[in-house]
């Protein structure tokens, strides 16, 4: 994911996150339009989405409160578009990844 934004960046350098936000991934799927970076930024992020939703769902079936809280903080920041690679350090270092 990490270098899909990148890449969006490096092809829209005033690209924000607003923008990229607003993007209608719908509509980029559906229609199978050409490459869009953005579109790939957002697929990326739906993606992450449905897989934290189901871990989070998963995770509240168990006793770890506060491994949950850290994966919920960790879904809103993928929502938001302001993940960075050291919010993923803790998760990696829990398990041992």
């Amino acid at each position: 994911m990490f270098s899909t934004v990148k890449d969006a960046y490096e092809h829209f350098p005033k690209l924000n996150i607003e923008e990229i936000l607003s993007f209608d991934l719908e509509n980029y799927r559906n229609k199978g339009s050409n490459y869009n970076p953005v579109g790939e930024v957002m697929g990326w992020r739906a993606d992450s989405l449905e897989l934290l939703d189901r871990y989070i769902k998963l995770l509240k079936t168990t006793s770890e409160i506060e491994y949950l809280k850290m994966i919920e903080n960790l879904r809103e920041k993928v929502n938001l578009l302001t993940v960075k690679k050291s919010d993923l350090k803790h998760i990696k270092h829990k398990y041992n990844l």
